[in-house]
């Protein structure tokens, strides 16, 4: 039981409330690396206001226990 609860811990990511639903919602994503993933339905200038930049690198947290999620995230809810 505690290793199933350790593991699911792994299943999220802190996010500010704006990124949360966007990452929810498919429109980022992240790489195994961290490296952002920005799905082709956000506006240039909607890029913009929200200060996305295609490419950044972010710090994840435990990347190596995340990554399964990652994949399924990148694989069934980023659109693409």
């Amino acid at each position: 039981m505690l290793q199933l609860f350790l593991e699911l811990g792994y299943n999220g990511l802190a996010l500010t409330p704006t990124y949360d639903r966007m990452f929810d919602q498919g429109f980022i994503s992240f790489s195994d690396e961290g490296v952002i993933m920005i799905s082709p339905y956000i506006s240039p200038l909607n890029l913009k206001k929200l200060n996305l930049a295609p490419g950044r690198k972010y710090e994840i947290p435990n990347v190596q226990q995340r990554i399964k999620y990652l994949i399924y995230h990148r694989d069934n809810i980023f659109k693409k």
